[in-house]
């Protein structure tokens, strides 16, 4: 018989909670179809966790800081400043392409905006994400690096917004991409190269002085 200790257990609950919760939403996903997915009793789902909330909170966290810790490696890969504003958005491309389920999850949840101690605490830890992007164009901003009259928090929603509509609507945007839905996918190796390509050329463009 296979056997897991609590840290192996714990990842399996998260990952079968970030399954459902991607397919049912917070609502749909019940602590018996969880129990179900990971293959523990529902006991053990609430030893580990206590109660859906606190699963949902302990998955928002998880992937959350993994994310933030790339989020600042990226940040100090460049003493150039747009370098260091390409270098973040392309891992906020990687991070949906990698774990588009997560982030459908944390689009469905906003999108509710009936929760507001989920909402509250999804949004801030998206702001604290979006920071180290924002003071990275502001001190590009600061020090004539920048455009004088950027408005950086456009920016940044013109960004994630770019990204974020891969998952809200992928169907969509893989047919604007000239692709073929029947025999692709849009998180492939091919339109992240595309997109990465794209948001280095968009932000160039917008962030930088004319010479």
């Amino acid at each position: 018989m296979e056997k897991f200790n609590k840290t192996d257990k714990q990842e399996i609950i998260l990952s079968a909670a970030e399954k459902l919760f991607a397919l049912h939403g917070f609502d749909g996903t019940t602590t018996r179809m969880l129990a179900s997915e990971a293959n523990v009793n529902i006991a053990m789902l609430s030893y580990y966790y206590g109660s859906k909330e606190q699963l949902f909170k302990a998955l928002l966290e998880s992937r959350a800081a993994n994310f933030y810790s790339k989020l600042q490696e990226a940040k100090g890969s460049s003493p150039i400043l747009i370098d260091k504003v390409v270098a973040l958005s392309g891992v906020y491309v990687d991070r949906i392409f990698e774990n588009n389920l997560f982030h459908r999850i944390i689009q469905r949840e906003l999108s509710i905006m009936k929760r507001s101690d989920f909402s509250d605490g999804i949004a801030k830890t998206l702001l604290q994400n979006a920071f180290l992007l924002k003071e990275t164009i502001k001190m590009g901003v600061e020090t004539g690096e920048f455009k004088s009259d950027l408005d950086i928090e456009l920016t940044i929603i013109s960004i994630v917004g770019t990204i974020s509509q891969l998952t809200l609507s992928p169907y969509l945007c893989l047919l604007l991409l000239e692709g073929n839905p029947e025999s692709e996918t849009i998180f492939d190796e091919k339109n992240k190269k595309r997109i990465k390509k794209h948001l280095k050329n968009f932000l160039r463009t917008l962030l930088l002085k004319k010479d």
